[in-house]
């Protein structure tokens, strides 16, 4: 009798935990079409022996609050509203990345010159008001941590937990490599590691003291409060110095801005010179495409079924089921010194060719069928998914390992220092690939010849007194010294001929043709522009002398700024 009761025990245990232990179920009780007001208190949830943390959540006019898994922070963002699910189905894509509803403005935050804590006094939430060089904003510090941290449920989950960074995995600095290595036991999936952007976020946590502080700071915050499980959520935020975001915001009367999502950051104080090794135990096989035996000389492939877009959230994932992820192309975190890193495996599985750890790897007894979310489970039937910011391409992202960031780092501080100075409005950096060479102007200098990737072009756009100026500058840094192009400064027609985004293809597709990589032709700029102007680099005579390093990039950058000024402002003579 006692046997007996004790296993009814387990089976209630086991069903509670499965039901309760998935954060996808949770949206099934989200309004429809109601955007997200703001996150509250953050609490246990006491489910016979498990202890979970939930976040209040609490809607536009909703007088009932919800209480969702923290795991969902990664996709919980103001003025998003994320639908009722239609028989307990919905596409992945609805169901946790929600919609944007408010109509908000794209504002970039450059150069956080102080921080300072607000507590809102109506709902006892904590926001920072970031006070910069181009107007003041308040966010909330949930948003700030999310943007700073929350990039998937682990680093959540790690967060909320004792020395959660260290479990999460530990790090050692050598003398030019630094190993961080997930434990045999890890979660984190190895296939996060293809994401270079994944990477250097990590690489930024892990290496950077005032980050590692900062992020020990919410589970501290959290400890110290006299209710822990009355958690209105705050951190100590790090130095933002160098950072740069890239938001959804709207005007409010007399204080600056509100900021509702961060869709970006731009990381330009990080640098380590060396290389960082990440060490998995689960690290995917990758298949080389082209000869036999030679390496890196083909596209990496790994075979991957297709995946239904439905998720049936009633449903408990299982181990070694086929993984779904939900992935934030528009969020992205660059660096702009782009660190060097590699992706092994454990030595043991080196060294075997089996994986020690015991647990399934990641991508074996893939089926078809439909998904899930959460915890998997050894008994569980459901594919699953996996909430991830991955991010899009970035000029870290493509050129991993080239130098392309020292030139492209002068080109972004001098046109930063421009727009301040010129208090241009709408200022946004973002980069494109050369295509291919049209038929008849075959070379191969329009990829880079460190990484065997398109050559990139940095493009920097700005409003001054309601005219759009771009601003142009090429990768050639792997190029020999002697090699040399300017930046661009243009000015396109206003015309309904062609797109902006057409005009500066047709001038990316005449550098690609170009053999030696070198701007088009007058008449081709003619064609398409009102201003197209040579913005030549200082020459080197002028800084040579001068023995400091940073005293050298400040001459440079004061006296290219001034030369960019003088060629905008001249337009309106």
């Amino acid at each position: 009798m006692q046997d007996y009761l004790s296993n009814v025990k387990q089976q209630l245990q086991d069903v509670l935990f499965q039901r309760v232990s998935q954060p996808g179920r949770y949206l099934k009780s989200f309004p429809n079409d109601i955007p997200l007001d703001y996150l509250g208190r953050i609490k246990k949830g006491h489910n016979l022996n498990r202890k979970s943390l939930f976040v209040e959540a609490v809607f536009e006019g909703e007088a009932k609050k919800l209480w969702v898994p923290v795991e969902l922070l990664p996709f919980l963002i103001k003025g998003r509203a994320y639908g009722k699910v239609d028989k307990q189905k919905t596409t992945v894509s609805k169901q946790f990345k929600g919609r944007q509803l408010k109509q908000l403005e794209t504002f970039y935050i450059r150069n956080v010159q102080q921080i300072k804590g607000v507590k809102v006094k109506s709902n006892n939430s904590f926001y920072f008001k970031l006070f910069t060089a181009n107007g003041d904003y308040l966010i909330s510090a949930f948003e700030l941590a999310r943007a700073l941290y929350f990039r998937d449920k682990h680093l959540v989950d790690a967060a909320f937990r004792p020395n959660g960074l260290f479990e999460l995995a530990s790090y050692n600095i050598g003398d030019k490599e630094v190993e961080i290595r997930f434990p045999e036991t890890t979660e984190y999936p190895a296939s996060n590691l293809n994401c270079l952007q994944t990477k250097q976020h990590l690489i930024n946590l892990f290496l950077n003291e005032d980050y590692r502080k900062s992020f020990g700071s919410i589970f501290a915050k959290r400890f110290k409060a006299e209710n822990s499980n009355n958690f209105h959520f705050n951190f100590v935020p790090p130095n933002l110095d160098g950072l740069h975001f890239e938001v959804l915001c709207k005007k409010l009367k007399n204080v600056g801005y509100l900021v509702y999502e961060v869709r970006g950051i731009q990381n330009r104080s990080f640098f380590y010179d060396g290389i960082v090794r990440f060490i998995h135990p689960r690290k995917k096989d990758v298949v080389k495409t082209g000869s036999s035996g030679e390496s890196g000389t083909g596209d990496r492939v790994i075979n991957r079924p297709n995946q239904s877009d439905e998720i049936d959230l009633d449903k408990s994932p299982g181990l070694g089921k086929k993984k779904k992820k939900i992935e934030e192309k528009d969020t992205y975190y660059q660096v702009l010194n782009s660190v060097r890193t590699i992706v092994n495996s454990h030595q043991v599985e080196k060294e075997t060719g089996k994986n020690s750890s015991g647990m399934p790897q990641e991508g074996s007894r893939i089926n078809s069928g439909v998904i899930s979310a959460g915890k998997k489970l050894a008994e569980g039937s459901a594919n699953f998914v996996e909430p991830h910011l991955s991010g899009g391409s970035s000029i870290s992202a493509v050129n991993e390992g080239g130098n392309t960031v020292d030139r492209f780092r002068l080109f972004i501080e001098t046109i930063d220092s421009v727009v301040d100075a010129l208090k241009c409005k709408e200022y946004k950096i973002f980069h494109l690939l050369l295509p291919k060479p049209e038929a008849g102007f075959e070379n191969d200098k329009w990829k880079n010849l460190i990484t065997a990737k398109p050559r990139l072009v940095c493009v920097a756009q700005f409003h001054f007194k309601n005219v759009v100026f771009v601003a142009l500058d090429v990768d050639i840094a792997d190029l020999s010294k002697s090699h040399t192009i300017s930046s661009r400064l243009v000015v396109f027609k206003n015309d309904d001929k062609n797109t902006e985004k057409d005009k500066l293809k047709i001038i990316l597709q005449a550098l690609s043709n170009s053999k030696t990589i070198s701007w088009p032709s007058a008449e081709v700029f003619d064609k398409i522009c009102d201003l197209d102007v040579r913005m030549i680099h200082p020459a080197k005579k002028l800084y040579e002398h001068i023995e400091k390093p940073q005293d050298r990039k400040k001459f440079y950058i004061s006296y290219w700024a001034e030369k960019w000024q003088e060629k905008i402002k001249g337009v309106f003579k």
